[in-house]
């Protein structure tokens, strides 16, 4: 899943959740696809979903969102760890591209076996290495079309807030009548 689906599925989560901060749990959603930053690099293949797609990541992750929010700390930590958690679910599952091993390393670095309690997605034994940006697009493309309901439905949940919040709330307060 692309760090956009993560982002929409971590989102639509925290819509489902009262009091859950859905800024935090996008920002947890796509932290442990930090590691994106390496493509250009040989050893990316070697390293996705292993050193940034484990519980201990994801932990400390929703520590340091938390640590940098200004208030409600803790429903901040909750919301990123929530975020995170569904993106090693999502990864754990929907995983195509077997160069690294199907699945994450969910206990990095005590194991480096990797988990996928099931794989919903058809593996594609000649998928392309990460290795650069032109073959992350070719693996990209062809999940998108998983990804499609999720950014769907987490449009759908942010105009339904957006309107909400617009019609509880003037536009004009008390103040502002002449």
């Amino acid at each position: 899943m692309t760090p956009l689906g993560h982002a929409a599925v971590a989102y639509a989560a925290s819509r489902a959740i009262p009091r859950c901060v859905p800024l935090a749990a996008v920002i947890g959603g796509i932290a442990p696809d930090v590691d994106f930053i390496l493509l250009p690099f040989s050893f990316f293949n070697e390293i996705h979903r292993v050193v940034t797609h484990n519980v201990f990541f994801v932990f400390a992750a929703a520590l340091a969102v938390a640590a940098i929010a200004r208030r409600g700390r803790a429903a901040v930590f909750f919301a990123a760890i929530l975020g995170g958690l569904l993106h090693l679910a999502t990864d754990s599952v929907l995983d195509d591209n077997p160069t690294n091993g199907i699945g994450i390393a969910l206990f990095w670095p005590l194991g480096d076996e990797m988990y996928s309690p099931f794989n919903l997605a058809a593996t594609n034994e000649a998928a392309p290495a990460w290795d650069g940006l032109a073959s992350a697009m070719r693996i990209t493309w062809p999940a998108l079309a998983i990804e499609a309901p999720f950014y769907a439905l987490a449009a759908a949940l942010f105009v339904v807030r957006r309107g909400s919040v617009t019609a509880t709330t003037s536009p004009i307060s008390s103040t502002d009548k002449a």
